[in-house]
């Protein structure tokens, strides 16, 4: 049985390229946005209202505030500004949403215990300065390296990995340092290759 949202998606007209679906439509039409629901290798551009961006800030900002200490995220915000003063986006490491439902069957007490256990492994959750990275953006500079943000990038690998990660001895930083690893090695090649 589809759940609701499942039903909503499959109603909506998806495009496999936004500017499909920008000749379908004429262009974007006022108060929508264009967004991809799919992946980079399978796309599934749709078009979703301005106003629902705005409902989607705040609830990620009230998951942020339950997550993460006053602190963190003061030392986040500092961390965050330093990243974007380098000409790229920041990019949470253990998505919020993965944190949010493991913190939802747990009292505050079990959630802090949480996040000390994982903190001595290396992992941290919600807007925590140690759960942010560097990763290109659409206003990145060519001549900076770096992994991309979204498309071929974090939050593609986030996308390829959900169903690993949950109930696993792997985090999503091991998975996001394999993709750092595996883009560098594929550079240094290119690099090689180009030089020869």
């Amino acid at each position: 049985m589809k759940t609701f949202r499942e039903f909503i998606l499959e109603a909506q007209k998806m495009f496999s390229s936004r500017e499909e679906g920008e000749k379908y439509y004429g262009g974007t039409p006022d108060g929508q946005y264009w967004n991809n629901a799919g992946s980079t290798q399978n796309p599934k551009w749709r078009l979703k209202p301005k106003s629902g961006g705005a409902a989607e800030k705040t609830r990620r900002a009230e998951r942020i505030a339950s997550l993460s200490s006053t602190e963190d995220q003061d030392e986040a915000k500092r961390k965050e500004k330093y990243i974007q003063s380098r000409g790229y986006e920041a990019h949470h490491i253990t998505p919020t949403h993965y944190s949010a439902k493991i913190k939802a069957n747990m009292t505050d007490a079990e959630w802090e215990a949480r996040k000390e256990k994982d903190a001595k492994v290396g992992i941290y959750h919600g807007h925590h300065p140690k759960n942010l990275m560097m990763t290109r953006g659409k206003n990145t500079p060519d001549d900076k390296p770096g992994v991309e943000h979204r498309s071929g990038g974090a939050h593609e690998v986030e996308g390829k990995v959900k169903d690993i990660v949950v109930g696993s001895t792997i985090t999503h930083r091991d998975l996001m340092a394999a993709a750092v690893r595996k883009k560098r090695q594929k550079e240094r090649k290119e690099k090689l290759s180009n030089q020869n």
